[in-house]
């Protein structure tokens, strides 16, 4: 019986026990990269659980509109260690692409990097920042800059 590369892989992933990321153990970024998103945890709970749930995407979402926002994707989540903060990155558009200095072409504003912090049950607590042109590359070095210790949990 001849077995595949593939099914070798997953019979080897089903025996051996799967290793969990805790954050707060200040984990390396690649090991951490390789357990996104099922292993990454934050003090025992599964990071992807508490901060992509359908209720605190709806509340994250809601908050960006309070903000000023109509348009966007979420495009980052990071943790910093030193101060147990995380925050969430957003590629945003203002809503009223008519009063923004910086139009587009097309008439609309140009997108930015929103920044918010975020409690540890994946509810919005603050903005950090907002930074023209998205989240990367400017949105990401002024999140950088403010937490330089931050670790990259998701980069979209």
């Amino acid at each position: 019986m001849r077995i595949s590369g593939r099914q070798l892989r997953r019979l080897i992933r089903e025996a051996a026990p799967a290793q969990t990321i805790e954050l707060t153990a200040e984990p390396n970024q690649a090991d951490m990269s390789s357990a996104w998103p099922d292993r990454v945890m934050y003090k025992g709970q599964k990071v992807f659980d508490i901060f992509y749930s359908d209720a605190a995407m709806s509340a994250q979402w809601a908050f960006v509109e309070d903000q000023g926002y109509d348009d966007g994707q979420e495009a980052y989540l990071g943790y910093d260690i030193s101060s147990d903060i995380f925050v969430m990155g957003f590629d945003a558009f203002p809503a009223d692409h008519d009063l923004i200095a910086g139009r587009n072409e097309d008439g609309g504003g140009e997108m930015e990097g929103l920044v918010i912090e975020l409690r540890g049950d994946g509810t919005p607590r603050d903005v950090v920042g907002s930074y023209p042109g998205g989240m990367y590359p400017e949105g990401l070095r002024g999140l950088k800059r403010e937490f330089p210790g931050i670790i990259d949990v998701r980069l979209d």
